[in-house]
């Protein structure tokens, strides 16, 4: 995948959701690498070399990528200006289907909204309030999307 660019240097990239379909058999695993520059070191262009598909890059980018995720939705932790995903797909059946991809930034999360001493190492209280959080997003969402498809049946009807 090709880098996402957040236009600021050494950027804190947050979280990931996947929209996934997995079956019961299969896993996704998701790694990730941040750099704020999209050259690897001082020798080449990530995306160039990540788009030769003469190569088998699987095994070398599992040097340079983390293992961040083996679940739809996750913490990247990752700072950068540039953020590459790599996903693995596991499966013993059906295979798994990405449809959708999020990148959550900070200010997206409800522990944003707390103050400092909830803040402060806060793993637990973060991963709690995630659940909460996805539920936001997704509600969030639908309201935004319906809101487009009621303007477009009103100009259907003759309305404005």
């Amino acid at each position: 995948m090709k880098a996402i660019d957040s236009g600021e240097t050494d950027f804190v990239w947050e979280r990931v959701s996947l929209n996934a379909y997995l079956p019961s058999d299969s896993l996704i695993r998701t790694w990730a690498y941040a750099s704020n520059s999209r050259h690897y070191g001082e020798s080449f262009d990530f995306d160039a070399y990540l788009a030769d598909s003469a190569r088998d890059n699987a095994a070398a980018l599992r040097g340079v990528y983390d293992l961040i995720g083996s679940s739809p939705d996750f913490y990247v932790n990752k700072t950068g200006r540039y953020l590459w995903l790599m996903f693995e797909f596991i499966a013993t059946g059906e295979a798994p289907v990405l449809s959708k991809l999020r990148v959550h930034m900070a200010g997206d999360h409800m522990l944003d909204y707390l103050p400092a001493i909830y803040r402060k190492d806060g793993d637990f209280t973060k991963r709690f309030l995630s659940v909460f959080d996805s539920v936001l997003w997704k509600r969030q969402s639908t309201i935004c999307r319906r809101s487009s498809t009621m303007k477009i049946q009103a100009r259907h009807w003759g309305g404005t």
